[in-house]
């Protein structure tokens, strides 16, 4: 599975890492190694085995460049020039060019996903299922049911912000239950925390978008804005 930056990718990783390691380590440790454990070399079995379902996360660009904006500050906090940068400026120098550093955000978290989830030896990209991360409440329950996560899931991460308890009647923000009991709160899975509902595209913004991810678009099925 190849789980991008930005596209709730910390919660995923931890699955996979429980999968692969037996562990359930927090999203705080994410980057800690659990990342690095759950990849596999371009030459293991398992990654070139055709019998081995191949899994891809995609997000809406639109949505995902706005969290990408919010991120940057947020890791550029102290950094004047980073905060007082408006969207444009983001969209226009930092995602449009590839090779800048990003005020210590890793460039993975602001390219197109088709960048990095990609194998060109494979035929037509070579995923058998492409997954929108907007549409999540349609396609979780079989990914769990297909990997024996559910009751995993649904009993949660104790000690963690990992599948936390929310109240029900909290604004839904690709908020998924997976574990409902009639109570007023459910175990949930939430991503998209930096403000994915905030729309801050201008025809500038949505031009370079629609140009540099490009194949995000149509790798995930999403449709091109032309204001």
């Amino acid at each position: 599975m190849c789980s991008y930056p930005k596209t709730g990718c910390s919660q995923m990783i931890m699955l996979l890492h429980y999968l692969w390691k037996g562990e359930k380590i927090t999203t705080a440790q994410h980057n800690q190694g659990a990342r690095q454990n759950n990849m596999l070399a371009r030459d293991s079995p398992s990654f070139n085995s055709t019998t081995v379902p191949r899994i891809l996360i995609m997000r809406d660009p639109y949505k995902r460049t706005v969290s990408s904006y919010h991120d940057f500050k947020r890791r550029a906090r102290g950094d004047a020039q980073a905060q007082s940068m408006s969207f444009e400026d983001f969209i226009g120098n930092i995602v449009a060019n590839s090779s800048t550093t990003g005020f210590r955000q890793p460039r993975d978290h602001r390219r197109p996903i088709s960048e990095g989830c990609s194998n060109p030896s494979w035929i037509h990209g070579g995923w058998d299922y492409v997954f929108q991360l907007e549409l999540m409440p349609l396609w979780l329950p079989c990914f769990q049911e297909m990997l024996n996560l559910t009751h995993i899931i649904s009993g949660g991460w104790r000690n963690s912000s990992l599948f936390k308890t929310v109240e029900l009647s909290v604004q839904d923000k690709y908020r998924l239950f997976v574990h409902a009991d009639g109570k007023s709160s459910s175990k949930a899975i939430v991503t998209g925390h930096e403000n994915p509902e905030e729309d801050l595209h201008t025809p500038y913004t949505i031009e370079v978008v629609n140009r540099v991810f490009f194949n995000d678009f149509v790798l995930g099925g999403y449709k091109l804005r032309i204001d």
